[in-house]
């Protein structure tokens, strides 16, 4: 399966990070051995996949990951070899301009969104 990923400059909830990109996990058909995640970033969702990836146990259900950094103009012009493509923003942002691009090019987008959750002491 090929995902790609982007998030919000905001975004930094890991923990709902590694529900979101379970999705694919979930859909992905028993047959497929391998799972490519292209990311166009920013360096905090770029950060959030590699650990994602490397702390999860694909190698033991047979499945080879792969992490590869795209810019935004790759995607556009790739989108066709994308099957998923998943924006993580809090509950108050919108759609990124590329996740917009994507969803008009009919590619499976889901938004994976969180509650912000603020620190009384500030």
């Amino acid at each position: 399966m090929i995902v790609g990923i982007q998030g919000s400059r905001t975004y930094n909830d890991y923990a709902s990070f590694i529900h979101g990109m379970a999705m694919p996990l979930r859909l992905m058909p028993i047959t497929d051995k391998k799972l490519t995640v292209f990311s166009a970033g920013p360096k905090r969702i770029n950060e959030m996949a590699l650990e994602f990836l490397n702390v999860s146990d694909f190698k033991s259900r047979g499945i080879s990951v792969k992490l590869i950094y795209m810019p935004e103009s790759w995607f556009r012009n790739n989108f066709e070899k994308i099957e998923m493509f998943i924006y993580f923003c809090s509950k108050k942002e919108t759609f990124s301009s590329l996740a917009n691009f994507l969803d008009n090019k009919e590619i499976d987008v889901r938004a994976w969104r969180y509650d912000e959750i603020k620190d009384k002491n500030k």
